[in-house]
């Protein structure tokens, strides 16, 4: 839960317990196989619009109600390949520069 309590702290600004239940309760119950992260992926995702809206008054019960729905249908799927793509991309970028870093020791 904490992953999802801090994500909710940091883009809106405040939180409680019982939201984050609620969000990830809802979540899994559109997909029981929703982790944690993914969770706290679409919360930063979606938050952002959400918080600069000025006529949402209520932010995180706008999340409550968004973020479920992103496990409907195949929209995860359509987010996991994107999230599986970006970390492919950064293990590939973190390798090279491994590389580029032994390959300089070598050579000093």
């Amino acid at each position: 839960m904490d992953p999802i309590v801090s994500a909710l702290l940091e883009y809106t600004g405040a939180t409680d317990d019982p939201a984050a239940r609620k969000i990830v309760s809802e979540c899994r119950l559109r997909c029981a196989d929703a982790t944690l992260e993914e969770i706290a992926n679409l919360i930063a995702l979606k938050a952002p619009a959400i918080m600069q809206d000025r006529s949402v008054v209520r932010p995180i019960g706008l999340l409550i109600s968004a973020i479920p729905k992103c496990f409907e249908g195949t929209a995860i799927l359509h987010f996991r390949k994107r999230w599986a793509a970006e970390k492919d991309a950064q293990r590939r970028k973190e390798q090279e520069e491994a590389q580029q870093r032994a390959q300089t020791e070598w050579w000093f």
